[in-house]
């Protein structure tokens, strides 16, 4: 206990410090080097630690166990992000003001991270088996692999594009900043917010490990609700988990699905537990998760109405208690609602265009993203959804412009999840009821892989309950050969070439250590991994501070420290609204220099290759506009720096 006490101490001590070096922004926090890892990861596991506590508090402080440890982690993690909301509302989005509300919200929940630290040091399993090591060592493996991937230099795009830039734009402004033409940012965002949290308290790396610590959270959340099938069998659905190449990927780096998943998996199982903390408190407590969800993003909604048609027809919870968490996830969600109609007079943006006539997009355009959706994936017919299950699991590839679900996934879950039918168990029947509808509406809407994570946890929970069925049915031996063929398909696919032809352990360790480590520079990787870095950095040096700069088929503007407007995808681009509703190159000319800008930026690349979803007159305009009345500044890697003028050079 005294130990316990005194690494408590130190939590606090390195908090009440931080804020002072936070507030004099020493400049070792802006740079990815071992201090600052450091320094990230202690404030890291310090938010993650508060969370704890105030989600036990807010639990009642019942007798701390595996899965209600994780759902109060889950519950203080949105306590955090709605408090950091609320200060963004305010106009307080500042470092020291972010390091007080976590440092108060650790002194109200100390008792509970005092419990929570007691009963992890307990619980560590002891005694294991070979088989159990050797899975447990897949799950080292992999995290390692994971963690290099996330300490490396930021290169994902989707958090180029907003996932982190907009925790940087937030911060900058002190509220929720704008991205003019980023349709993301007028989007739910409570992911990207709680990343705000963290980036303030430790800048860009402690927002990397954050990510890090959250699959990691996963992987915990998944070995303690599967605990009740078998320590083995915990084990093993934990390493299916955490060692898919989809989870590891550098390229989702940043992304807020596992958030979502571990979010899901938690409420689900808060559901299944019983009234611990009697019903009221309980529904209240669901209602915030799932509020908390729709916050993270539209996608979201699969999960949430899977959970609820669950709990009202396979779990027969009385009406007043749905009607509860509903209403309690409805004002949790509303704050966003409000954001929206303030912002871009559209609630729901950029959905339902027709019935609220947003600003800065239109229906056509909501046609345009409706239709770039749905053709991510491996077709839209009856026999291709049939086939679904085995595609994703099998035929997945990274790239190829989302034909492929754009991410890899080991086959082990599928494998797994025949074993469920064994042996009738009806909380694992609406366990997968959840995933089902989870997975239908994720096959009727954006196929990307890494969006189904929540259905991925919850399979690695129905599978610890076929393993169990697996070894009580054939036997223990049965089980561990079953557990060696899992392991073997575990390493071969972090060693074995993967689509682009690297391994996925190789490429971490030869690719990225070496910037982690200090043996390469940030800026050298940066140069040679991610295209508009020299340009960007170019603009930083040689254009006056301020000064705003109109990107054309570029939007990974995390590293570009000028004010601008960039289209967030461009299968559905603004810009290009603008383009074809002018009527010749004057008018655009003049529209463009009515918003403010001297300068733009060209991704010619990407123009060749997105050029093709709009008409040849609009993009012949667009062409004859910067030939005509733009002056090459400078070009770096396809991109090209312009001067804008009205009159032509």
């Amino acid at each position: 206990m005294r130990n316990l006490a005194l690494v408590i101490l130190v939590i606090w001590i390195i908090g009440l410090w931080s804020v002072f070096v936070v507030i004099q922004q020493q400049p070792f926090l802006k740079e990815n080097n071992l201090a600052g890892y450091l320094f990230g990861g202690l404030a890291s596991i310090f938010t993650l630690a508060v969370a704890c506590g105030i989600g036990l508090k807010m639990l009642g402080d019942p007798q701390p166990s595996a899965t209600i440890l994780t759902g109060a982690l889950a519950l203080g993690l949105a306590i955090i992000g709605m408090l950091t909301l609320l200060l963004a509302a305010l106009g307080l989005l500042y470092s020291h003001t972010i390091w007080l509300m976590v440092i108060v919200l650790g002194i109200v929940g100390r008792r509970g991270i005092l419990r929570a630290f007691r009963f992890g040091l307990k619980s560590l399993p002891s005694n294991i088996g070979l088989v159990d090591a050797s899975l447990a060592g897949a799950i080292g493996f992999g995290l390692a692999i994971c963690l290099i991937n996330c300490l490396a230099p930021v290169t994902a795009n989707d958090a180029l594009v907003y996932h982190f830039n907009l925790p940087k734009v937030y911060l900058q402004a002190h509220h929720l900043g704008r991205l003019p033409f980023n349709v993301y940012a007028n989007m739910p965002h409570n992911g990207e917010v709680l990343y705000t949290a963290v980036y303030a308290m430790a800048g860009e790396s402690g927002a990397k490990i954050f990510y890090f610590l959250l699959i990691a959270a996963t992987g915990l959340a998944i070995y303690g609700a599967a605990r009740s099938y078998g320590t083995t069998a915990a084990i093993a659905v934990t390493s299916a988990f955490v060692v898919q190449p989809l989870i590891i990927d550098h390229r989702i780096v940043g992304n807020v699905d596992i958030l979502l998943a571990l979010f899901t998996l938690t409420t689900v199982v808060l559901l299944q537990m019983g009234d611990f903390v009697g019903p009221f408190r309980r529904f209240g407590i669901v209602g915030i998760m799932l509020g908390f969800m729709l916050g993270m993003k539209y996608t979201s909604l699969g999960i949430v109405a899977g959970i609820v048609v669950s709990a009202f027809l396979i779990d027969k919870l009385k009406r007043k208690h749905l009607v509860l968490s509903l209403l309690v996830a409805f004002l949790i969600f509303l704050p966003w609602l409000i954001k929206n109609q303030i912002y871009v007079d559209n609630p729901f943006y950029p959905m339902l265009e027709k019935a609220f006539n947003g600003l800065n997009w239109e229906e056509i355009q909501t046609q345009q993203l409706v239709r770039w959706q749905r053709s991510m994936g491996m077709g839209r017919s009856l026999t291709d959804y049939l086939a679904l299950p085995f595609n994703i699991f099998v035929r997945g590839k990274p790239g190829l412009n989302y034909t492929r679900f754009d991410g890899t996934l080991s086959p082990i879950l599928l494998i797994v999840l025949p074993l469920v039918f064994l042996r009738r168990k009806r909380h694992i029947y609406s366990t997968l009821i959840i995933a089902g509808i989870g997975f239908v509406f994720w096959a009727l809407t954006s196929q990307q892989l890494r969006f189904l994570m929540p259905v991925l946890v919850l399979m690695a929970l129905a599978g610890a309950s076929g393993l169990e069925n697996l070894s009580l049915q054939f036997g223990k031996k049965a089980l561990s050969g079953f557990l060696v063929a899992i392991f073997a398909i575990e390493i071969s696919s972090l060693i074995l070439p993967n689509q682009y032809g690297n391994p996925i352990a190789s490429s971490a360790f030869c690719d990225r250590l070496p910037v982690v480590m200090g043996l390469e520079t940030r800026q050298k990787y940066l140069a040679r991994t991610l295209q508009p870095y020299e340009i960007f950095k170019y603009i930083d040096s040689n254009i006056k501070p301020g000064e705003p700069i109109l990107l054309i088929w570029e939007n990974r503007t995390y590293y570009l420290n000028h004010p601008h407007f960039a289209d967030s995808f461009f299968e559905a681009s603004t810009l290009m609204r603008l383009v074809s509703s002018s009527s010749g190159v004057n008018d655009l000319t003049r529209r463009i220099k009515a918003m403010g800008f001297r300068y733009a930026l060209v991704n010619n690349l990407l123009g060749q290759a997105f050029s093709r979803y709009y008409e040849p007159g609009s993009v012949n305009l667009l062409k004859k506009v910067i030939t005509e009345r733009m002056r090459p500044v400078r070009s770096l890697n396809k991109l090209t720096l312009y001067e804008i003028s009205n009159e032509g050079y």
